[in-house]
């Protein structure tokens, strides 16, 4: 199992209430907003690298390519399409391969166009930065850049904030948690770029979309429409805190047993919704105060009087589904 496939990973702002299971692969999702930025980063490369229409790859290139001195002369559209671009096979697949394993669990948590401004600004962010250091002349203002690095850094920084205790394996061999991961290459991002070493350019992309991602993480970013995402919303917030709510019967003396990363702190005798005496659903300001609290602090916040308020609210809300 894939940490994007665990509980604490999910969170769809409006989730359906009967679905079929249909198996969709380890990363993508048929027509989801990762899986057509993938596909569109493709496309592109097959135009400039592939495809014998050698003119029009030239044309592509010229048109779209991250040059400080032609954003500084107007050319600002250079700031978007560069995150499309590559230089090369390795290149696009270093972050396609990035943003197959962040983008689905970024996208379940946020929702699609959440997910997509947060994705676009990190690149644009990136190449910003990229505008100003050449003319500051930190960096050649006629130097060319292309790549989706600040983009996927971006989705690397939210994860560390999201899903600190997830694990990613380096080269698919040593395992490394998310938080520990991003600590070492930002640090070693800012000593590459006061060196002035290898890539220092590419560095500075790399930290500003580490940058935007941990805002956007630490903030719930804004949607499209202007809602702060961090507003908890009843119908997500009880579907979410049913997966990841275990109410436990009090504490023997027992020691709890071992965690592993990602999984919350659990008592040892689990007791089900049915075993829990039915009450009356408390008053709505009541639930929207616990959601406020879950959103804000997460679900081990909670105290058992809310916790009881939570569950009350999931019960009710399965018998109207059933009646």
């Amino acid at each position: 199992m894939s940490w994007q496939d665990r509980p604490y990973a999910h969170h769809d702002p409006d989730p359906p209430t009967r679905r079929q299971p249909v198996y969709q692969g380890p990363g993508m999702e048929p027509l989801s907003t990762t899986t057509s930025i993938i596909i569109a980063n493709a496309v592109v490369f097959y135009l400039m690298f592939i495809s014998p229409n050698r003119a029009l790859a030239q044309r592509i290139t010229e048109f779209g390519v991250m040059q400080a001195q032609a954003v500084w002369h107007g050319q600002v559209w250079r700031l978007f399409t560069a995150t499309y671009m590559h230089a090369n096979l390795n290149h696009i697949l270093l972050n396609m391969l990035g943003l197959y394993f962040l983008g689905p669990a970024l996208e379940r948590r946020w929702g699609r166009r959440q997910f997509f401004l947060a994705y676009t600004i990190g690149g644009i962010a990136g190449n910003i930065v990229l505008t100003i250091a050449g003319l500051l002349g930190f960096l050649d203002p006629l130097t060319f850049g292309v790549g989706a690095s600040g983009s996927v850094l971006t989705l690397l920084g939210a994860a560390a904030v999201l899903f600190p205790e997830a694990e990613i394996y380096v080269y698919f061999l040593l395992p490394v948690r998310i938080r520990t991961f991003v600590v070492a290459y930002s640090a070693w991002f800012v000593y590459n770029i006061v060196s002035r070493g290898a890539n220092y350019g590419g560095d500075l992309c790399h930290v500003a979309g580490l940058i935007v991602g941990l805002a956007w993480g630490f903030s719930g970013g804004v949607s499209i429409s202007g809602r702060h995402r961090t507003a908890a919303d009843p119908r997500s917030m009880i579907a979410r805190a049913r997966t990841l709510l275990r109410l436990r019967a009090p504490n023997t003396g027992t020691p709890d047993p071992p965690q592993r990363h990602g999984q919350f702190p659990l008592r040892q005798q689990e007791t089900s919704l049915s075993d829990i005496p039915s009450k009356p659903l408390r008053s709505a300001e009541a639930l929207d105060e616990v959601l406020a609290k879950v959103a804000q602090s997460g679900i081990e916040s909670l105290s058992p009087e809310e916790r009881a308020i939570l569950i009350d609210a999931a019960r009710h809300r399965d018998v109207r589904q059933t009646d």
